[in-house]
């Protein structure tokens, strides 16, 4: 008898034992796949997820590993086995989600995204139900998540429900791969202080885009990010910048490309190695579209013509003449003007 009861005690313990086991089960962690990315930094990428549940948290670790990315294709869309997901939410250990992630997914509505994220690639949402949602569709058909623009909704020969001009609005911190790919329309592209990354492709074959003004707080600027402009004739590159893709600017300018830039900085090293036209900003005589050195009543009743609708700027003029560094030349740079001719600039 106490032998009996000496083992239904064992096996009492037993159980209590392996019930942390069973805890973790529960949690979920066992139906997520992933994928090593480094065992010295002990970092991984979630491949997978085989639950059931329509709401998904992703993990921030799993085995002793910290989930920092989402994998290409990871959630990759099949009508016969793929479950209803109507809301996800990624935490702040993750810095990258795939390309195609959860592409085709309707019935997802809900997307809540980290601010540690650094790259978003192409049409990882497309296809989702977050598309219909009333706060994408007033955003001249451009949809963000968050403080991430992801895509702009193009019609189906790329241009038409696009505006030929179009500001980035404020609080967005990354332009994701392929947001403005083949947006033919697009001649004048805004970006606001507070962009960090702009991503593989984000305005590749834009070939409308004339000039571009990368703000200083951007620090990455990736493969084919302005590749295949063929009418880009000017941009400028702040200090702020860490990093360009060697193919950044591939094809684009037709040859005639200059950046405009700080000495030594990986805008100027970039241009040298790229033979690319290279002027410093404290060069820059702004307001001096005629170029000939000096801030003139000519230089006036141009921007005044530009100002009217008259001309229209190009590359380098858009730059010169923005006199107060917002991105457009109006009449609050005509009173710049002015003032530099009247000597109290």
């Amino acid at each position: 008898m106490k032998k009996r009861i000496f083992s239904f005690a064992l096996c009492v313990i037993m159980v209590i034992g392996i019930l942390p086991v069973y805890a973790f089960a529960e949690d979920g962690l066992n139906d997520w796949t992933y994928n090593v990315l480094s065992e010295e930094e002990k970092t991984a990428e979630i491949t997978g997820y085989n639950g059931t549940e329509n709401e998904l948290v992703f993990p921030e670790e799993i085995d002793g590993y910290t989930m920092v990315a989402v994998a290409d294709n990871a959630f990759k869309y099949n009508s016969l086995n793929s479950p209803e997901i109507y809301s996800i939410t990624v935490p702040e250990t993750y810095k990258r989600i795939g390309k195609y992630v959860f592409y085709g997914y309707g019935t997802l509505s809900n997307i809540e995204l980290p601010h540690s994220l650094e790259y978003i690639g192409e049409f990882a949402f497309l296809l989702t139900d977050y598309y219909n949602n009333e706060i994408c569709k007033n955003e001249q058909n451009v949809v963000y998540i968050g403080e991430y623009c992801i895509s702009s909704q193009q019609g189906s020969d790329y241009s038409d429900l696009f505006p030929d001009s179009y500001t980035i609005k404020q609080g967005t911190k990354l332009i994701a791969t392929s947001a403005f790919f083949r947006a033919d329309r697009l001649n004048k592209i805004i970006i606001p202080n507070g962009v960090e990354y702009i991503n593989d492709g984000a305005f590749f074959w834009c070939q409308s885009l004339k000039s571009v003004v990368i703000p200083n707080t951007v620090k990455n600027l990736g493969l084919y990010s302005f590749g295949m402009c063929r009418s880009l004739s000017a941009v400028v590159i702040p200090e702020s910048v860490e990093y360009i893709d060697d193919l950044a600017f591939w094809n684009s300018g037709s040859g005639d490309l200059t950046i405009y830039g700080e000495a030594n900085t990986v805008a100027e090293k970039y241009a040298t190695e790229h033979s690319l036209k290279f002027v410093k900003l404290k060069d820059v005589i702004y307001g001096d579209v005629d170029g000939d050195g000096v801030v003139s009543v000519n230089d006036y009743a141009s921007m005044k013509s530009c100002v009217l609708c008259a001309i229209e700027y190009e590359g380098e003029n858009e730059i010169i003449g923005d006199m107060n560094g917002d991105c457009v030349i109006d009449g609050f740079d005509l009173f710049h003007v002015d003032m530099a001719i009247n000597g109290l600039a």
